[in-house]
Formats: structure tokens, C-alpha cells, sequence
């Protein structure tokens, strides 16, 4: 029992823990009284003149009312173990300078954390740090550790996932793009924001190679809480990828703007479309046959002008490169400045269907005489062969053998020996499953017939 105890501990199993303990509390107060006799006999040698302290029954129930409080008191008082709820952002340090790191896909950690229960309602990812020490590495890719600390004093951590993430060391290079605003929320009244105003509309941005050359604008985030009248306001800057993630490692001169936005009423409700987004390749192979968007359709409002204007609302951005199979991704949607929705999205599943690629394939099919005569023979063709062009799976016709496609040339209407040109039609080909005929040359075919 207290070895199963130890390894619950160890490997934060915090529920068989708990019940571990109530088996424990059990097994303290209830055994010995249970066999009062027996335990007096070994030390006593007379249990015969010992008079048991209380009925069985009632040593149960003294029994089960422990348990009952140990578990009251774990779930009032006790320590949590569990995962915060938000991703942590990883950042790094100790650069060379002139250096930047790029961590890919890996820009977030996830933390499991053991707190009082009174301590957890208070935190938030921006109660932790997750940080990669670079260590003055030159330019390359490394595998490296994730530290993660925190900032709150009762709260431990005790796993990071994951633990390691691959870092590409690139140099840093600087250019300047446009400031786009983003609202985040909605304001008061039935309005929606008009077109802002910024200043200053560009701005330099520097970060690792790779990923400031793909970067087209600045973003500045202003998030709405039913404002009724004009909003100025500093709004700092971040950087956000296809799918509105932040993308850490970027640095902003000068780091905030300031935004200015009039409120407008909104006009009548409008309902448009919704229309997925796609960038990337799937694996090779395969090709997107379908994508569609849950809800396909959405209901917005805004400025009169800019909702007739609205035909229809794009998602930002889905990468679905090197996909193989079927995938569903979320995403959001990329409103127009002065629209707004009229219910509560916060998200857009994309379904990406994929069929695999077709290519095309020459071949020579065999020909095969059918319905002829018996008292006939064919002694030759002209041409001595055809050629016909099929369409399949690139893998399907890379290991389609040669005698696989046929072609049945009907001879029954022919009764005497002679030279005859035969129609070729599409129907006269006979192909394997998931191959389609795309083409043939001749059209016809010179048969010379003769007697048996």
C-alpha cells in the first residue's frame, strides 16, 4: 500500500492517490478494531477478559464518515495537478546578435502544474514563462530544452509538453510594411467600427529570415467592450499568422500605434456565405477534391455601404500542406473593417476532402478478334497496332501491365474473305477498375480476312 502510495505521488496520478489514502484510512481505523480479540491475544495473551470497545457496525461506520472527510478536505483544501488551460509562448534567449529563432510549428508549450485549489482560479498562461536558451549558437538548427518557470509562488511545475523543440538559428533582416487593425469584440448600441485611422501607418519589423519575408503588414489588435463613442487608443503591435496566432520573435519599431476609429450605426442583418481560405500543397499523390465550411453561412451587420458591398465572407488563412487523408482545421473569419457578426462565432471547421491524382498513361492495348467466323481467319492489320491514351491513380498505372487494357474489334458482320476498315468506338475498350479511356488513335482499323 505505501509503495502504491509513493508511485501515485511520483507520477501525479492525483485521483488514485486520493483513493489510496482512503483505503489507507480504512485500513488504520477499521482492521485493528475489526479484530480487536485477535490483536489483544498477540500482546496480551488473554483476550478473554478484554471486552471489545464498540460493535463491528459502528467501527465500519467510523470507517467510511474518515474517507468521506478525507475527500471533502482534498477537494476543499487540497492540491490541484492538472494542465492549464492555455497554451504558454515560447520564447527564446542568450542570441547572438544579428541572430534570430525560428521554432516552426512548436511556438507554445502546454503545462501541467500542481497549485492550491484556492490558487487555480487565478491562473493564466501569463502566469508561467516558457523560454529555449540559445546559448550564443551560431546560425543552424539545434534540439533544445523548453524551460518553463513560474511566476506565482504556490504553483510547481511539473510537466512541459513538449520538453524539447527543434530551433532554426537564422540571421535577422528588417523591412517596412503597413499597419492593419483588427477588432476584437463588439461596441455598444448596435455600432460597428468605421474605417480607423493610424498613426503611423508603416512601421520596420525584424525577426528571423525565414518568416519576416513571408510577413505582409503589422497587426494592431484593438479589442471593443460596448464603446459608444469615437475610440483613440495605443494599440501595441503583434504579428499574426494565417490562422490569427501570434508569431513570437518578432520585434516592432516603434512597438505601438496609435489608432483612432469612429463608431457607426450598423445597418440591416445580412446573411453570406462563407468561403475557406486554402494555402499549401497536399502530399504528393493527392489533390483537394472538396473543402467546405461549418457554418457555410454566417449573419453580419455593419456600415450600409460596406454590408451591400458584402458578398461574402473569407476564412483566414488554413496551411494544408502535406496532408494524406481527410482533415478537418479550424480557423476564423477575415472581417471586413465595418462588419461584424450578428452571432457568436468563434470559430470555422474547414473540411479538406482529397482524392488521389490522376496522370495519364500511352499504352498499346491487345486486340482481340471477337464474333468472327469460323470459316474465316484474320491474316493481318493496318496499323499493326493502337495506340490509346488512359487516365488512373499515378500508382494504379505505374504498375498496370501490358495486357491489362483490351480492345474488341467485332468482325460478325464480316461472311467472306476481303480487306475491311473497321470503326474503332470507345465501348470497344475493356479497362481495369479506376481507369478511364481519355483517347485513341486510329479511329479505324484495316482488317484482312481470309479463308481457313
Amino acid at each position: 500500500m505505501l509503495l502504491l502510495l509513493i508511485a501515485t505521488s511520483y507520477f501525479i496520478m492525483p485521483i488514485a492517490h486520493l483513493i489510496l489514502q482512503g483505503f489507507l484510512i480504512v485500513m488504520i481505523v477499521g482492521l485493528p478494531l475489526c479484530f480487536y480479540d485477535q490483536w489483544k491475544d498477540i500482546f496480551t495473551g488473554k483476550p478473554e477478559e478484554i471486552k471489545h470497545p464498540l460493535p463491528v457496525s459502528t467501527i465500519v461506520l467510523l470507517s467510511v464518515i474518515m474517507l468521506a472527510m478525507t475527500f471533502i478536505i482534498h477537494l476543499t483544501i487540497g492540491t490541484k495537478v492538472a494542465e492549464v488551460p492555455q497554451d504558454i509562448i515560447i520564447t527564446s534567449s542568450n542570441l547572438k546578435e544579428g541572430t534570430a529563432a525560428n521554432l516552426g510549428n512548436n511556438t507554445k508549450v502546454k503545462v501541467t502544474v500542481a497549485a492550491p485549489r484556492s490558487v487555480w482560479a487565478s491562473l493564466t498562461s501569463e502566469s508561467f514563462t516558457a523560454t529555449v536558451d540559445i546559448g550564443s549558437k551560431d546560425q543552424g538548427i539545434y534540439d533544445l530544452p523548453v524551460l518553463v518557470t513560474s511566476k506565482v509562488e504556490k504553483a510547481k511545475v511539473v510537466r512541459v509538453d513538449p520538453e524539447r523543440v527543434t530551433v532554426s538559428i537564422e540571421p535577422v533582416i528588417k523591412k517596412t510594411v503597413p499597419v492593419s487593425v483588427k477588432f476584437d469584440g463588439k461596441a455598444g448600441n448596435d455600432l460597428v467600427p468605421d474605417n480607423p485611422t493610424i498613426d503611423p501607418e508603416k512601421v520596420e519589423i525584424s525577426g528571423p529570415k525565414s518568416i519576416v519575408t513571408d510577413l505582409l503588414s503589422a497587426t494592431a489588435v484593438l479589442k471593443l467592450n460596448g464603446e459608444t463613442s469615437v475610440i483613440t487608443s495605443k494599440v501595441t503591435l503583434v504579428a499574426l499568422d494565417p490562422s490569427n496566432n501570434t508569431i513570437p520573435n518578432i520585434t516592432f519599431s516603434p512597438t505601438e500605434v496609435d489608432v483612432t476609429v469612429a463608431l457607426i450605426k450598423a445597418g440591416k442583418l445580412k446573411t453570406v456565405g462563407v468561403v475557406p481560405t486554402i494555402t499549401g500543397q497536399p502530399s504528393s499523390g493527392f489533390w483537394i477534391s472538396s473543402v467546405t465550411a461549418s457554418p457555410a453561412t454566417v449573419t453580419i451587420t455593419g456600415a450600409a455601404d460596406v454590408l451591400d458591398a458584402t458578398k461574402q465572407i473569407n476564412t483566414n488563412s488554413v496551411d494544408v500542406s502535406g496532408i494524406a487523408a481527410e482533415t478537418k482545421k479550424d480557423t476564423t473569419l477575415n472581417l471586413p473593417n465595418g462588419i461584424t457578426l450578428a452571432e457568436n462565432i468563434t470559430k470555422i471547421t474547414l473540411t479538406i476532402k482529397l482524392s488521389a491524382a490522376s496522370t495519364s498513361k500511352l499504352v498499346n492495348p491487345e486486340i482481340i478478334y471477337t464474333s468472327l467466323s469460323n470459316s474465316l481467319k484474320v491474316t493481318s492489320i493496318d496499323p499493326a497496332t493502337v495506340s490509346a491514351w488512359v487516365v488512373g491513380d499515378s500508382q494504379v498505372l505505374l504498375n498496370l501491365s501490358s495486357g491489362a487494357i483490351k480492345l474488341n474489334l467485332d468482325l460478325s458482320t464480316y461472311k467472306s474473305a476481303g480487306t475491311y476498315s473497321v470503326k474503332i468506338q470507345n465501348n470497344d475498350f475493356t479497362l481495369p477498375s479506376g481507369i478511364t479511356l481519355s483517347s485513341f488513335l486510329p479511329s479505324s482499323i484495316s482488317v484482312v480476312l481470309d479463308n481457313q
